[in-house]
């Protein structure tokens, strides 16, 4: 919203271009070509901060967008009911999950959304399999699965109450078809 300046009556019409004209009105109606450079720059550095994807999860907690990604995708498992969580059986392989993080961009290259995907990370290593992404909000779905499969808690989102229980996929993950 663009609000006028009150120009008080002593000051001439040579005088209208001066910030010093101004002084008595409030400061934030008013920008200097500094100001505006400078918040120009926090811009450019705030978008290239967000457009830089993490490479581990310790590097994606120093910024709230990703955090964030990270619980969205997690909270698209619990209303989809992906899994469960189960005391850790004995004798079983417990596979490790792996945060994968993608900055989507639009056609002009704006940043249009941080994306936070869980893979399976010792099935794929192990098979050398390679994981794509697909841009679907419900990717990871797979259909039901045919045996039984536990991976463990995700860094970052481990239950407090059960720390050393693991989830019982109901669904398959990336990297599990």
């Amino acid at each position: 919203e663009i609000q006028s300046l009150v120009i008080p009556q002593d000051v001439g019409d040579e005088n209208l271009d001066m910030e010093v004209a101004h002084m008595g009105n409030d400061p934030l109606l008013v920008s200097t070509r500094l100001q505006l450079h400078e918040q120009a720059l926090f811009c450019y550095y705030d978008a290239f901060l967000t457009s830089v994807e993490p490479k581990t999860y310790k590097e994606a907690l120093t910024q709230a967008c990703w955090i964030e990604a990270m619980q969205e995708d997690l909270n698209e498992f619990e209303r989809l009911e992906v899994w469960e969580l189960v005391p850790r059986p004995d004798k079983v392989m417990v596979i490790t999950l792996k945060w994968i993080y993608k900055v989507k961009l639009d056609e002009l290259g704006g940043i249009l959304k941080n994306m936070a995907c869980l893979v399976a990370r010792a099935y794929v290593a192990h098979k050398n399999m390679v994981v794509y992404q697909m841009d679907v909000k419900t990717a990871f779905l797979n259909g039901d699965l045919r045996e039984e499969v536990y991976v463990s808690q995700p860094d970052g989102f481990v239950d407090p109450d059960n720390p050393n229980h693991v989830y019982k996929l109901k669904k398959a993950l990336y990297g599990l078809k």
